[in-house]
């Protein structure tokens, strides 16, 4: 089982696509960095015959529900024709990173209901801490984008010395798509590297299969 729990995501590239300024990403420097790991020190104790012992145990356990990524983002926003050649080129900043499994009609894109992911993803509806409810607490708000005008609730993802990253749940009606905000400049991750952008992806480890998912980036 834990061959299982512990199956990351991989990451896929779609063919040449462009919505507005939304186009599909390509990636490099794609390392994987482990599972979580935490080693407590166990303690024995001697029990004595018609006695109760009180004690208190704390475990910290890895999620087999979710996968994460933390990276950076760069770009240009190009003048030129269909055969790659540029007339004019802008050095441009990403705004938000889009990641789904299927393409998506850019076109429908709304916010995703509770309802909505569970669906796609059931294990995520299940009673534990680590759930959809647990997960998305930052209230809904404007997802910032250029693209589209969409309120949404967010995965607060912690940093180590930044403010929180906001990953938002998205839908194009079939698809559901989860959006990361992309910090200008960036920002401290959950190890203290300066990266751009870090999200969260639904990744169920108790079955045999790694979830695939296809980036896109907008630019500004």
């Amino acid at each position: 089982m834990l061959g299982v729990r512990f199956v990351l995501l991989v990451l896929v590239l779609l063919l040449a696509h462009s919505v507005l300024a939304v186009s599909n990403a390509s990636v490099s420097n794609f390392t994987q960095e482990g599972n979580y790991s935490w080693n407590a020190t166990s303690i024995s104790g001697t029990q004595v015959s018609g006695n109760i012992t009180h004690t208190s145990l704390f475990l910290n356990s890895t999620t087999y529900r979710w996968a994460g990524i933390s990276g950076n983002v760069s770009g240009n926003i190009v003048l030129g024709d269909a055969g790659a050649n540029a007339l004019f080129t802008w050095s441009s900043s990403g705004i938000l990173v889009y990641a789904s499994e299927a393409q998506p009609d850019w076109n429908s894109v709304v916010d995703a209901t509770k309802d909505d992911v569970v669906s796609s993803y059931p294990f995520l509806g299940e009673g534990a801490p680590d759930n959809y409810t647990g997960t998305f607490t930052g209230a809904p708000e404007d997802i910032s984008s250029i693209t589209f005008s969409i309120t949404s609730d967010y995965a607060p993802a912690l940093s180590n010395g930044g403010t929180p990253w906001k990953t938002y749940s998205l839908s194009d009606g079939v698809n559901i798509i989860f959006a990361g905000r992309v910090k200008a400049g960036g920002d401290f991750n959950y190890r203290g590297r300066i990266t751009d952008f870090q999200m969260i992806l639904p990744e169920n480890g108790q079955d045999t299969n790694p979830t695939t998912y296809n980036l896109y980036v907008e630019l500004a």
